[in-house]
């Protein structure tokens, strides 16, 4: 009687040790697979990071090879603008000295020939009419009273002052130009008065 319950407890014991080894394993294996696809979504992540890192730099490195290429065009442009323009100067300069050239020599014969012919390829129609216009308006021009005078012949005459009178006096010291003159006129006796 004992004997059989002992061997029935021990059988139990051994189905329960077995029960636990097999779920033991069975968590194990399902860690390792865990493990193995922890692993796994890891190594995907990595190379997902390393592709858009790619991406980025591919990404930056065209924006900047971009920019390079729109700053080389942009050189290229104005280089060859500012040699246009150097070409233009240079054409323009050729073309006065040709015309300077001409224009001597059209009056160098003039003098010789006395008659004026106009050098070829220069055009010197002039309208006389408009040109004596405008200097007859410059030359004739009635002073504005809000400007001021600068040439001499547009200033009011001075105010004539009758000899020996204190107005005269006055008038010397006022007018520096007139004083002077009028000191070179006048002698002085020593003392710096009048005679």
């Amino acid at each position: 009687g004992e004997e059989v319950v002992r061997r029935e407890q021990l059988l139990e014991k051994q189905k329960h040790d077995e029960e636990t080894l097999r779920r033991l394993q069975e968590e194990r294996e399902r860690e390792r697979e865990i493990g193995k696809e922890g692993e796994k979504l890891k190594r995907e992540d990595k190379l997902f990071q390393l592709a858009r890192q790619k991406r980025v730099m591919e990404h930056s490195n065209r924006a900047i090879q971009e920019k390079i290429d729109e700053e080389s065009r942009k050189d290229k442009e104005a280089l060859a603008y500012k040699n246009k323009l150097h070409l233009q100067r240079l054409q323009q300069k050729r073309e006065q000295e040709r015309q300077k050239n001409a224009l001597k020599d059209a009056v160098a014969k003039m003098r010789l020939t006395r008659r004026w012919e106009p050098p070829p390829g220069i055009d010197l129609q002039v309208d006389i009419e408009k040109l004596k216009e405008r200097a007859e308006q410059l030359t004739s021009r009635a002073p504005d009273p809000g400007r001021k005078s600068v040439l001499p012949s547009e200033a009011a005459p001075p105010p004539e002052v009758p000899e020996g009178s204190d107005a005269e006096a006055g008038a010397k010291t006022d007018t520096g130009d007139q004083s002077e003159k009028s000191e070179k006129a006048t002698p002085r006796a020593p003392g710096g008065l009048g005679m």
